[in-house]
């Protein structure tokens, strides 16, 4: 055989259809692949996909739980605010009264102590006169007869009584 353009051509031609022909099985053996892999991706991604729902589904229930029972906690927590606010305002009201009750004792406290206070300083210049006046009393008892005396001046009359009644 002989090597010519021409023979070399079509041997050329032969091995590029070969080629080709084997560029299209192997094409189609890809295709086949890509397209079963492509298929089975498909399919666990869809799988994938529903888990993923599932899952979110769940987390949204759970989250609704949650907010539902923080609502409601958020509602007994107000609930006891305003409780504990009445008691506090009731504390305060309660306190204010006993408080006004202190500040009328002590003003009663401080009249009574000024009341006192001006009754000791009477009591006080009545001693005092009342000092002056014993003192006046001493010094006059002093000068006067004392019981003795008072008791024989006492015979001495009663002697002269009788003397003047024998007389008579």
């Amino acid at each position: 055989m002989e090597l010519n353009e021409q023979t070399l051509e079509q041997i050329l031609i032969r091995q590029r259809e070969e080629y080709q022909e084997h560029l299209d099985e192997v094409r189609g053996d890809l295709r086949q692949y890509v397209d079963k892999a492509s298929e089975e991706n498909r399919l666990h991604m869809g799988v994938l996909t529903e888990g993923l729902r599932s899952d979110l589904k769940l987390i949204a229930e759970a989250q609704v739980g949650l907010r539902e029972q923080l609502l409601e906690q958020r509602e007994v927590f107000q609930r006891s605010l305003n409780v504990l606010a009445e008691d506090l305002g009731s504390a305060i009201k309660h306190l204010s009264e006993i408080l006004q009750g202190i500040q009328k004792g002590l003003m009663a406290l401080r009249n009574l102590v000024a009341k006192n206070t001006e009754d000791i300083e009477m009591m006080k210049t009545d001693l005092e006169v009342i000092k002056a006046e014993l003192s006046i009393i001493r010094r006059d008892l002093k000068e006067k007869a004392g019981r003795d005396e008072l008791a024989v001046l006492e015979a001495r009359v009663a002697k002269l009584e009788m003397s003047q009644r024998s007389r008579l």
